[in-house]
């Protein structure tokens, strides 16, 4: 099930992404252009604030994709315990080893909340970036 939702995902972040692609190149030609006729040369500063906030977005994306492989990781071993413990459940009861499993699936889920954990604080690092870089360069010296 949970390759499933994985690859559903995967599926439904691509087709929203397609239009990216074919606007992408669009809008930023029509904006170059503006960008020009309205300051003239000076468009180029711009230009370079736009390529350093790139290069962070593009640093900000790679740690969050890390992240995100560990945490499926994570769901991955849990889930094969899960399914382990949900296949023998019978014999678990009748031998008492109730505690026993449950202590272990109660790590697998500790570990893959440290990791969720870790990785809501770098979405949150992403997400309050824009806001912050706003706050940098437009703040009156």
């Amino acid at each position: 099930m949970n390759h499933i939702q994985v690859d559903s995902e995967s599926l439904n972040y691509t087709a929203w992404s397609l239009v990216n692609v074919v606007t992408l190149p669009v809008v930023l030609g029509i904006g170059i252009y503006l960008m020009c006729v309205a300051v003239g040369i000076s468009f180029l500063s711009g230009m370079g604030v736009i390529v350093v906030m790139s290069l962070v977005n593009f640093v900000f994306s790679k740690m969050y994709y890390k992240i995100s492989e560990k945490t499926m990781a994570k769901k991955d071993e849990r889930m094969a315990v899960s399914t382990e413990i949900l296949n023998g459940i019978k014999y678990i009861k009748m031998s008492g080893w109730e505690n026993a499993f449950l202590q272990k699936v109660f790590f697998f889920y500790l570990s893959e909340a440290r990791i969720l954990t870790s990785n809501r604080y770098r979405k949150c690092e992403m997400e309050s970036w824009p806001y912050l870089r706003r706050r940098l360069y437009l703040t009156p010296s």
